[in-house]
């Protein structure tokens, strides 16, 4: 939810005004054009009016398209077919929807155009939509998102998305839908590609409706049409009212949904969506239900269904059979109601019965099986180098181990030999782990996004090449630091850590310890406070003393939510110097609190925003406080933070 209000907030920028548009008059302003700037001015402005102005965009396509033909130049073909396709699926006209869409698909075949090719596998998903063809739909979907992945067309990627994620919502498969839509949400706001955030936007809020998160929804809704009014996005505008109207149905407010729904009806009226309209029609005939208007709802419900079997909604269909008994039960027809519910739970099972929703699944399957082996492909070079170096460290482990088992076996009798064993092979299989996973990913992120900046330097705006040299960074940042645990680790367990003691300023140590982590705390806007006496000191180690309270540090920020406090303090307390992280974030369980010092202890537990963890810091820190004679303290309690103390005598 916070990524969705900071999009809220900040997605949108100064709208662009538009005047009322006439096809005959805009061709005439082009008419001593050559053909070839005709067309490519055509297709311009038949991508701006598609949401406000379908009719005579619809005819501005098809004096394109009868150019392109004429001319026997068919560059263009595939995109004016696709561009019709979509015109008139939405305006309900499916059969010539579904001729236009078919011959964008061998069009871009037969003269390669892979967006294109992505875009029509998109338009006929939406076609299947609409006829109720949900498995079918969703795999049309899946083939343009792997198609736009390939070519790296980030565009065509946040529709399919987007696209996908009204499949699932369809099934009430929330979860998944909801992460569809942010991810199309995150790539628009990057594309300034506002009609198409806004109509996420609206499914997103949608969704909320669905889950009935309504103080969500009407948020989302309300900023929608903010938007949409800003950019003259009619279609939006309709969809928002629509969404508030079906809020307003919810909470039992028929007057204020009534207004909405005729308000968002008489847009799409006038722009000709005969999907939208079905909707409305649909809205109004549960209003006057909730009126007990019912001769208006009888209307409204006949209208709903002889315009859905008109041209073959099945859905709409089903929904009118839904209404028809809530109908004839108010007006005590309860065999009509009996009739009208067969006929709906048969549709009902044949749209989201158990054959549908297992298609969908191995549709979803298969999806993230592609999806995988296109990631491994491209890792390929990075495992075979990233073998390498585990080979290495592998063959370095094994040489400290043995030499330290060597050790155990001269100096120790045999019990206690066994039990320091069974620690070494429990670190051991735990430096493995660390080796073979946590240090992996790092290097695995490293190498796809300098392979991705290298290979595709040239296509790529400063925006998202500064996203991945971001990335780049946080992968090197991740590696460096798991390195130093590790040599911390392998230093402490063969007792090489030599003490340096000296009188230090706690001032400078907070300094030391929190410069590193300056871009962590600003990106989860923390706020870092301290608690101590002017010019207190403390006898120590500077390595040692900055390693343990920087793991705590690293710790606080990790569970700390977004906006948190951390506050770093040292006092005298009893003869004795305290120094403390203190954090206000998630707290730690009594059970994981009482062993979360000890050695054999194998529990990591992800950040508020998921951030992994090595389990390294915790034992390093005990390590060091050893070696140091120093105590260690944690207080906490679950949901209100955790307190760490590091105590010298």
């Amino acid at each position: 939810m916070k990524k969705l209000f900071f999009f809220l907030f900040f997605g949108f920028i100064a709208s662009p005004v538009f005047a009322q548009f006439n096809a005959d008059s805009f061709l005439k302003t082009i008419a001593d054009k050559q053909d070839t700037v005709k067309i490519r001015l055509i297709l311009n402005e038949c991508w701006r009016q598609i949401y406000n102005s379908p009719v005579e965009a619809d005819i501005l396509g098809h004096v394109a398209l009868d150019l392109i033909q004429k001319g026997k130049n068919r560059e263009k073909e595939a995109e004016f077919l696709n561009y019709l396709g979509r015109i008139h699926t939405e305006s309900g006209k499916f059969d010539s929807a579904y001729i236009f869409i078919t011959r964008a698909l061998r069009t871009a075949k037969e003269y390669p155009d892979s967006i294109q090719l992505a875009f029509a596998h998109g338009n006929l998903g939406q076609y299947y939509i609409r006829i109720a063809a949900y498995p079918a739909a969703l795999e049309q979907f899946m083939q343009a998102y792997s198609v736009f992945s390939k070519i790296g067309h980030s565009r065509g990627v946040a529709y399919a998305l987007n696209d996908m994620g009204e499949v699932y919502l369809k099934q009430k498969d929330f979860t998944t839908a909801l992460d569809c839509f942010q991810q199309s949400a995150n790539l628009k706001l990057k594309q300034t590609d506002q009609y198409g955030y806004i109509k996420t936007l609206i499914n997103i809020a949608t969704l909320y409706e669905n889950k009935d998160m309504l103080d969500s929804a009407k948020i989302i809704f309300d900023k929608a049409l903010e938007a949409s009014r800003n950019y003259k996005n009619l279609f939006g505008e309709s969809q928002s009212l629509a969404g508030i109207a079906d809020m307003k149905l919810k909470l039992g407010d028929f007057e204020s949904a009534l207004d909405k729904t005729l308000q968002a009806l008489g847009i799409v009226e006038k722009l000709g969506y005969i999907n939208d309209q079905l909707k409305n029609y649909v809205r109004l005939g549960k209003i006057y239900l909730g009126l007990n208007d019912l001769e208006k709802a009888k209307y409204y419900i006949a209208t709903v269904k002889s315009e859905a079997e008109k041209i073959r909604q099945v859905e709409f269909v089903m929904i009118s059979y839904l209404l028809t008994v809530e109908l004839a039960v108010k007006q005590g027809d309860y065999e009509a109601a009996y009739n009208a519910l067969r006929k709906k739970e048969e549709l009902e099972d044949r749209l989201f019965g158990s054959e549908p929703n297992n298609k969908i699944a191995n549709l979803q399957t298969a999806f993230l099986t592609e999806q995988k082996e296109r990631e491994n492909a491209a890792l390929k070079k990075e495992l075979e180098y990233q073998q390498t170096i585990e080979n290495y460290l592998i063959v370095i482990v094994v040489l400290v181990l043995t030499g330290v088992i060597l050790l155990i076996f001269g100096f120790r009798a045999e019990k206690k030999a066994k039990k320091i064993l069974m620690e070494l092979n429990e670190s051991k299989d735990r430096f493995f782990s660390i080796v073979g996973h946590d240090l992996k990913n790092p290097f695995f992120a490293l190498e796809n996004l300098a392979a991705i900046l290298h290979e595709e330097y040239d296509e790529l705006d400063e925006e998202e090449r500064k996203n991945l040299v971001g990335g780049i960074r946080r992968s090197s940042s991740q590696i460096s630091k798991l390195l130093s645990d590790l040599l911390t680790w392998v230093k402490a367990q063969k007792g090489e850590v030599k003490l340096n003691k000296a009188e230090l300023t706690i001032e400078s140590i907070f300094e030391n310890i929190t410069s590193p982590y300056e871009a962590f705390i600003h990106s989860k806007k923390i706020d870092i406070k301290t608690e101590f006496e002017p010019d207190f000191t403390v006898f120590a180690d500077r390595f040692v003393i900055e390693t343990i309270l920087s793991n705590f540090l690293n710790n606080a920020i990790k569970f700390s939510f977004h906006g948190g406090e951390i506050v770093l303090g040292a006092a005298k307390n009893e003869g004795k110097t305290e120094i403390w992280v203190q954090d206000s974030g998630t707290g730690i369980e009594p059970t994981v609190r009482e062993n979360i010092f000890d050695e054999t202890s194998t529990v990591t537990r992800p950040g508020t925003n998921n951030e992994a963890g090595s389990g390294l810091g915790l034992k390093i820190v005990k390590e060091l406080a050893e070696v140091h004679k120093c105590e260690l303290r944690v207080e906490s309690e679950p949901g209100k933070g955790s307190r760490f103390i590091l105590i010298f005598p």
